[in-house]
């Protein structure tokens, strides 16, 4: 499993995935730190009321950029990689050795998985940095690594279900399937902490597509733990920031569920994968 792993980073970086991750997110976090310092600039004759909301709202969109540009590496590192190599023959060639098939989908998925740790390292540090360096907002570190994990965790569970579609669906149509669903996930989220409890139907349609899929939640528990949580009680402003806001905050029970999932969709990778011809 250890060949596997380092194949896969080696991989990362020779297709350049990686590579381009990353410059697109340093292009990313240059429009931020623009926003953020003209942002800053504007505000300084404002009200203290009207700049804490100005930073509410900077924390709002870092938290949704970290979601989204992990979201996109985690969907696009994994999609189509198994059914390419079924293609061109060269899992055929790996399999043939005396190695368990197990090991090679385990192994892929744990090479992207270290990945994604350095990279939301990365994507975390940077976006929480040059906010906070404008903004008078102080959160707990342990909430912050709280919000850290919980984006590695939503990185982890994307690159398992695009591990679990490459069984059979080309590159381009297991990347495009999967952003679908994860859009109409963040969609239905967005929608649900809007109506809340005013449209118990809707709420409850929503909560059960976030089963099939429970990216939206890590997510909003993320940006909740990033503001300070409960022990700030200018959290309360999270319901302002329309589909990147949070009113109803999501419980630690579905952080438990995501690793269920995470775990479950693994299992039934490797079970499907047994019986695949290559």
């Amino acid at each position: 499993m250890t060949a596997t792993i380092r194949a896969t980073i080696k991989e990362a970086f020779r297709r350049q995935t990686l590579v381009v991750s990353v410059v697109l997110v340093t292009l990313l976090m240059a429009a931020l730190w623009y926003f953020v310092a003209h942002q800053q600039k504007a505000a300084i004759a404002n009200a203290p009321m009207v700049n804490t909301f100005q930073s509410v709202t900077a924390l709002g969109l870092g938290s949704f950029m970290i979601n989204l540009v992990v979201a996109f590496f985690a969907i696009f590192c994994l999609s189509g990689n198994l059914s390419s190599e079924i293609e061109t023959g060269t899992l055929a060639a790996v399999a043939a050795r005396p190695i368990v098939r197990s090991r090679i989908l385990l192994g892929k998925w744990i090479g992207i998985a270290l990945i994604e740790i350095g990279y939301v390292s990365l994507v975390f540090a940077g976006v929480i940095g040059i906010i906070l360096t404008y903004n008078p907002w102080v959160t707990p570190a342990g909430q912050l690594l709280a919000a850290w994990g919980l984006f590695v965790l939503e990185g982890w569970l994307l690159s398992a279900v695009a591990l679990l579609l490459s069984v059979w669906l080309s590159p381009v149509a297991g990347g495009v399937g999967l952003s679908i669903l994860y859009f109409t996930e963040f969609v239905a989220g967005a929608f649900s902490q809007s109506v809340g409890s005013q449209a118990s139907s809707v709420h409850a349609a929503t909560s059960v597509l976030a089963l099939l899929l429970p990216t939206d939640s890590l997510y909003r528990r993320a940006t909740f733990e990033i503001f300070g949580g409960r022990h700030n009680p200018l959290v309360a402003v999270l319901g302002n920031l329309g589909p990147f806001g949070v009113n109803f905050t999501p419980s630690w029970g579905t952080v438990v569920y995501a690793l269920i999932y995470l775990t479950g969709i693994l299992a039934l990778v490797v079970k499907i994968f047994k019986r695949r011809d290559i």
